[in-house]
C-alpha cells in the first residue's frame, strides 16, 4: 500500500486500463449485435451491386496455377457472359473467405451429382434453418471482408519468411540480461536494459514499415482461424452432415494464438496503443509473425482445407440468400439425352425479364430484329448451365 501511495501513476494506469477493458467490451458487444440484425434482415434481399476488387480473384488464380484449370469457365467466357455481375448478384457472403470461395466456385463445373446433391442440402439447410444459418455467419463475421492477401499465404507462405528469423529472438532476450547485470552494479545494469530495450524499438519501428501489410494478413489469419474454431464447436457436427470436417485439419493449429482474433481488433485501438510499447521493446510482432508464417508453410494442406471448408459455408449462406430473392427457382436435373430442356427460364441479371420455355435437341439459329433478346436469350441458357453446375440452382 506505501508503495502505491508514493507512486499514484500506478492505481491511475491500472483505472484507465479497465475503463478502456470495458468500454471496448460494450462497443464490440453493441457492433455484434447489430451486425447479426443486418445479416438477419438481408438475407433473401436482393445485394446492392458492389465492385468484383481484385483480391476475390485471388484465391482462383493461386488454386488454377496450383492444381491447373480442370474444367473451369475460361476467362473469355466468363466475361463474354457478364459473370462477374452474376457474381456480384449472388455475393452477400459475410466473409471475403466466403466471397474468394464463391468466385472460384463459379468458375469451376462439377460433373459429379452426388458432390452437387450434397452442395444442395447444404444450401437448403441455410434456407430453411435460421439458427444454423445465424450461428454461421456471426462467427463468419468475425472475419470480415478484408483484402488482406490470406490466399497468397496459403500457397507461397515460405516466401515471406523473416531472414534471420533467430535475430529477433536472441534481442528480445538482451533487455532481460540487465536485470542480473543491476544486482552487481545497478547504474550499468539499468543501463544495460534502457539501451537494449531503446534499440530494439527502433528496429521494431523501422522494419514495422516494411511490414504492414504482412502483419495486417495475420491479423487477418488469425480472424479466420478464430472463426473456424468458433464454427467447429458451434456447429461442426452439422458441416460433418454434409461433409465438410473442421476438426480434423484443425488440429495442428491447435496452439496458434498471439494477435488478437477477427473484428474485436478494429475495437481495441486504445489498448493497442498501451501495449505497442511493449511489444516493441521484445519484438513480440516479428517472432509472432515467423511462428505463424512456419506453421502456414508446414501445414498448407490443412489451411487450405479449412479455408476450403469456411468458403462452402459462406457460399451456401450466400447462395440460399439468392434462391430466396429469386421470384422462382429450380433446381436442375441432369439426363443422358443430347438436349437442353427449360420452362419458364429468365436472366438472373433482369429487372424484369420475360420468360422463355424450350426443348432443344439439335443446332438452332436465332432470329430476330436488332435489340430483340437474342443474345441475352443466348446467355441466359448458358448462365444458368454453369450456376446448374455450380451451386445447383437454375433460375
Amino acid at each position: 500500500m506505501q508503495f502505491l501511495q508514493e507512486n499514484p501513476i500506478i492505481p491511475l494506469f491500472l483505472l484507465v486500463l479497465i475503463a478502456t477493458a470495458l468500454h471496448n467490451l460494450f462497443t464490440i458487444s453493441g457492433a455484434k449485435k447489430k451486425a447479426e440484425k443486418k445479416a438477419r434482415e438481408a438475407f433473401g434481399q436482393i445485394p446492392k451491386k458492389r465492385e468484383v476488387k481484385d483480391y476475390i480473384r485471388d484465391y482462383h488464380q493461386y488454386v488454377t496455377e496450383a492444381e491447373g484449370a480442370t474444367s473451369a469457365v475460361d476467362a473469355i467466357t466468363w466475361q463474354d457472359l457478364n459473370m462477374d455481375d452474376v457474381f456480384a448478384r449472388i455475393n452477400t457472403c459475410a466473409s471475403s473467405v466466403g466471397e474468394e470461395y464463391l468466385y472460384h466456385l463459379l468458375h469451376e463445373l462439377c460433373f459429379d451429382k452426388k458432390e452437387l446433391a450434397q452442395r444442395d442440402r447444404l444450401i437448403y439447410r441455410m434456407e430453411e434453418n435460421d439458427t444454423d444459418r445465424l450461428r454461421l455467419q456471426n462467427a463468419l463475421l468475425s472475419i470480415g471482408r478484408k483484402q488482406g492477401g490470406l490466399s497468397f499465404y496459403l500457397f507461397h507462405a515460405a516466401t515471406k519468411r523473416l531472414k534471420n528469423a533467430w535475430t529477433y529472438t536472441v534481442r528480445a532476450l538482451l533487455p532481460f540480461l540487465g536485470i542480473p547485470i543491476a544486482f552487481v552494479n545497478p547504474v550499468y545494469g539499468g543501463t544495460f536494459l534502457i539501451v537494449a530495450g531503446l534499440a530494439n524499438v527502433v528496429t521494431y519501428y523501422r522494419r514495422r514499415l516494411n511490414l504492414d501489410m504482412e502483419m495486417e494478413t495475420m491479423q487477418q489469419f488469425s480472424a479466420f482461424l478464430y472463426a473456424a474454431r468458433k464454427i467447429e464447436a458451434e456447429r461442426g457436427d452439422m458441416l460433418r452432415e454434409f461433409g465438410l470436417d473442421l476438426k480434423k485439419p484443425l488440429a495442428v493449429f491447435k496452439r496458434m494464438g498471439g494477435f488478437i482474433p477477427g473484428r474485436a481488433r478494429s475495437m481495441m485501438m486504445e489498448l493497442e496503443e498501451i501495449t505497442v510499447f511493449f511489444r516493441a521493446v521484445f519484438l513480440w510482432d516479428f517472432i509472432k509473425y515467423n511462428h505463424t508464417i512456419e506453421h502456414l508453410d508446414r501445414y498448407q494442406a490443412e489451411v487450405r482445407e479449412i479455408f476450403r471448408v469456411v468458403g462452402e459455408a459462406d457460399s451456401a449462406i450466400s447462395v440460399a440468400s439468392f434462391r430466396q430473392s429469386l421470384p422462382y427457382y429450380c433446381k436442375p436435373v441432369f439426363q443422358k439425352e443430347n438436349a437442353v430442356i427449360f420452362t419458364e427460364l429468365l436472366h438472373p441479371l433482369l429487372e424484369h425479364p420475360v420468360s422463355n420455355s424450350g426443348h432443344i435437341d439439335n443446332d438452332v439459329i436465332i432470329t430476330g430484329s436488332n435489340a430483340s433478346g437474342k443474345s441475352t436469350f443466348i446467355k441466359t441458357v448458358a448462365v444458368n448451365h454453369i450456376l446448374a453446375q455450380t451451386i445447383h440452382t437454375c433460375t
